[in-house]
C-alpha cells in the first residue's frame, strides 16, 4: 500500500551512506572510521532498567520543541526524557502485542531520531498530507503522530486526541491499539526469545569446548 514511501525512506538512507563513506574515504586511509551515524557517535546504554543500544546523542532538546510545533501536539513528559536520554535507540526487549480483531505480536525496532540529518529522522514522517499521503487516503490519519517503526515499515504512534499508543499496519491501513499510555508500552516490552545474548553464544561455546576435551580423553583412556 505505501511502499514508495518505504522505497524513499530507504534511496535516502543508502543515500546518505554513500556519502558518508565518500568523506571517510577522502580523508584518508590512514584516518580510522569511528562508530558514527551522519550526525553523532553512538553508544549503548541502561536507561530506566533497560538496555538500549546505538544511542544517537541529541543535537539539541529544542529539536523536540521544535518538532511539537511541527505537529501540534505535546509529547508526554516521560517521551520526551526517553528521547533526551534514548534518542534513536533500539531496545534488547522488544516484543509486544497490538490488538485489532485479534492480537498479534510485534517489534519494536528503533525510536526516530529528532536529529534531522540522521538516517532514520522523525522529520520525514507525520506529513499526511504530503509525502505520506497515500497513508492517508481514508482521512483518518491526522491524529497519529509516528514516533518508532517495526522491521517491516510499520508504524508505532502516539494518538493525539488522549495519548495512547497505537499500531499502523503500512499494508493494511488497519489501526490497532497497544497501550492506554508510553509508560505502559514502555514497560511491557518483552525479550525475543529467537534473540541469543553474546555471553550466552560464548557460554554455548565454552561449553562445546569442553566437550571435545571431555572426548578426547575419553579417546585417550580407551587407546590405554
Amino acid at each position: 500500500m505505501n511502499w514508495n514511501f518505504i522505497k524513499k525512506m530507504k534511496s535516502r538512507k543508502t543515500s546518505i551512506q554513500q556519502q558518508n563513506k565518500s568523506e571517510l574515504q577522502a580523508a584518508g586511509s590512514e584516518n580510522q572510521p569511528e562508530k558514527k551515524n551522519s550526525t553523532s557517535e553512538y553508544v549503548d546504554i541502561v536507561y530506566d532498567g533497560m538496555e538500549w543500544r546505538f544511542v544517537r546523542k541529541l543535537k539539541s532538546e529544542e529539536l523536540i520543541t521544535e518538532y511539537e510545533q511541527k505537529v501540534n501536539y505535546q509529547f508526554p513528559e516521560m517521551f520526551v526524557e526517553y528521547i533526551k536520554n534514548c534518542n534513536a535507540a533500539y531496545p534488547k526487549f522488544k516484543l509486544f502485542m497490538s490488538k485489532g480483531n485479534r492480537e498479534w505480536e510485534r517489534v519494536f525496532n528503533h525510536f526516530y531520531s529528532f536529529n534531522k540529518d540522521d538516517l532514520t529522522t522523525i522529520w520525514d514522517y507525520n506529513d499526511w498530507n504530503g509525502c505520506m499521503k497515500d497513508w492517508n487516503m481514508y482521512g483518518s490519519m491526522e491524529n497519529y503522530i509516528a514516533f518508532a517503526g517495526d522491521p517491516f515499515g510499520n508504524l508505532i504512534c502516539f494518538d493525539k486526541t488522549n495519548d495512547k499508543i497505537i499500531f499502523i499496519d503500512h499494508e493494511t491501513l488497519q489501526v490497532q491499539s497497544v497501550a492506554d499510555s508510553f509508560d505502559e508500552f514502555i514497560h511491557s516490552l518483552k525479550k525475543d526469545e529467537d534473540d541469543i545474548d553474546e555471553e550466552e553464544i560464548d557460554e554455548e561455546e565454552i561449553d562445546e569446548e569442553d566437550m571435545d576435551a571431555e572426548d578426547d580423553e575419553l579417546e585417550e583412556d580407551m587407546e590405554e
